[in-house]
């Protein structure tokens, strides 16, 4: 299980690189500006961070998930990738452009958090789909 799940994540990621790319090129950034990387690594202050989604300019940091079963999986989810945000923001010496966080699929009950939390921290959520209870 352990190796499907990394497949269908690597695979999710990729898909998502595609998709950004094609997206910030119809919000009209330059083709040779948008080069989406995907699991890039940057040792910064002495400690590596991996980026799931990454672009130099415009800035951009995304991180890609599968599944988010609760509140504290989207808070963590969430904490996880503000981290990531500054420790970037620190190597380039510049804010980031975008913030992105894309989950396959999360729970109910996790998902108004999850809203609330990327409203206020200014994070573009790109959600798969809702799994409702009982499901």
């Amino acid at each position: 299980f352990r190796e499907l799940g990394r497949a269908v994540g690597m695979t999710l990621d990729h898909f998502t690189a595609a998709f950004l790319e094609e997206y910030l090129e119809r919000e009209g950034y330059p083709e040779e500006k948008v080069r989406i990387s995907v699991n890039t690594k940057f040792m910064v202050n002495g400690r590596e961070v991996e980026v799931n989604i990454f672009n130099r300019d415009p800035l951009i940091v995304g991180e890609v998930t599968t599944y988010i079963r609760d509140e504290d999986e989207a808070k963590s989810e969430v904490e996880k990738l503000l981290k990531k945000k500054e420790a970037i923001e620190s190597f380039y010496k510049r804010r980031t452009d975008m913030v992105i966080l894309v989950v396959a699929n999360v729970e109910s009950r996790a998902l108004k958090l999850l809203e609330e939390m990327v409203r206020r921290e200014n994070i573009k959520l790109i959600l798969g789909r809702e799994i409702k209870e009982g499901i």
